[in-house]
């Protein structure tokens, strides 16, 4: 304006940076909230393909969890794993609990039969970028995602032999072994393990005893082996 002093000029492009500094802060966080939350929305549309890319392949290839194992079995259970993983590439969200593993489909009417359900649960954690949504929410977010499909192979009303835990799970036999060596039997059988010490028998130290659940049965995916050691 014609006639405004230099000085009265300086004043307000002074105050016009203290307004600004003082709204930096809000303007960065809710563009890390907004970041944040298209994060999380990409996650939870990657984990939703994932889930039904998983449970579409299983109904076309149920037979690959079958009684036989056979190798085209095994390939066809790597394929499955591969399918899923990327369409995770990116996701920002590890699968849970195995990051690299997805948890094998299930089959809800407990048979493989054409028409029958296949069915792929999946869970990932999500960990937000914004400190204060940590504070809130914690430093992971879990989320899972299903699926189903009904299987599209096979002839009407018969179905291949199936194994004794079919859409479950077998024990392994873990007493007599190092920690590290129980604790990865454990988890790759899909089951959490739980240690404790307070085996006061006679023996090496750091070894698992007593196991329960018992070796060779049947438990349900994500069902807890407690055993006991030395240390």
């Amino acid at each position: 304006m014609a006639g405004e002093t230099p000085r009265r000029t300086g004043a307000r492009r002074g105050q016009g940076l203290v307004e600004f500094a003082l709204v930096l802060p809000v303007l960065l966080l809710v563009l890390l909230f907004a970041i944040d939350f298209g994060r999380l929305f990409g996650a939870v549309v990657s984990l939703n393909n994932a889930a039904r890319i998983g449970a579409s392949y299983a109904a076309a290839h149920p037979y690959a969890w079958d009684a036989i194992g056979s190798q085209i079995d095994i390939a066809q259970r790597a394929d499955y794993r591969t399918e899923i993983l990327r369409e995770l590439t990116g996701a920002n969200c590890p699968l849970d609990p195995d990051p690299v593993n997805p948890m094998p489909p299930t089959f809800p009417d407990n048979s493989l039969r054409f028409g029958d359900a296949a069915q792929t649960a999946l869970k990932c954690r999500f960990t937000p970028l914004t400190p204060i949504i940590s504070v809130i929410v914690g430093s992971s977010v879990p989320i899972s995602s299903s699926a189903v499909f009904p299987i599209r192979v096979g002839v009407p009303g018969e179905e291949p032999p199936l194994p004794p835990c079919f859409n479950r799970t077998t024990v392994p036999d873990v007493e007599g072994k190092p920690l590290a060596t129980a604790n990865a039997l454990i988890t790759g059988a899909l089951l959490l393990y739980q240690a404790n010490p307070t085996y006061t028998g006679t023996g090496p130290k750091n070894v698992a005893r007593n196991q329960d659940l018992a070796a060779n049965t049947c438990a349900a995916v994500g069902a807890t082996v407690t055993y006991e050691y030395k240390p």
